[in-house]
């Protein structure tokens, strides 16, 4: 199929439901390569139904993340794009939260977008450009 991303390659984090899985099929529909990061084994399933590629990564951790976009793109021979969507919630009031609990959403919503963006510019660089795109709520 041909559309905007057809000959690209595309990483989305958090690609096992909702927003992520949303943007995975959109980017598949445009041609893009795409690889879909979840920390759900039961994402592979979904990822795969659309047509791309799954990978289990836990984005809070940092040597995990970087190591999957590197294995990614060996797979795929370029990567012209990243969407940072992977994000956590903690449904309990602020002040029942435990440090632990505010660590983990920091590792998750905020680190793995600077370590992904770390990871994935010089390889989207060496593709011949692309863009890094980053999910908040």
């Amino acid at each position: 199929m041909n559309g905007p991303l057809t000959g690209k390659t595309v990483i989305v984090t958090g690609a096992g439901a909702g927003i992520g899985l949303g943007i995975l099929r959109q980017c598949l529909a445009w041609g893009a390569d795409v690889t879909g990061f979840d920390i759900n084994t039961s994402a592979r399933k979904k990822v795969e139904a659309e047509g791309g590629s799954f990978e289990q990564v836990d984005v809070g951790d940092p040597d995990a993340l970087s190591n999957a976009i590197s294995r990614t793109t060996a797979r795929t021979g370029a990567l012209h794009g990243l969407v940072s969507n992977a994000g956590i919630t903690i449904q309990k009031p602020f002040t029942e939260m435990t440090v632990e609990e505010m660590d983990l959403l920091w590792r998750v919503n905020q680190r793995a977008v600077m370590v992904g963006a770390q990871a994935a510019a010089p390889l989207i660089r060496q593709s011949g450009g692309g863009a890094i795109v980053n999910i908040a709520s």
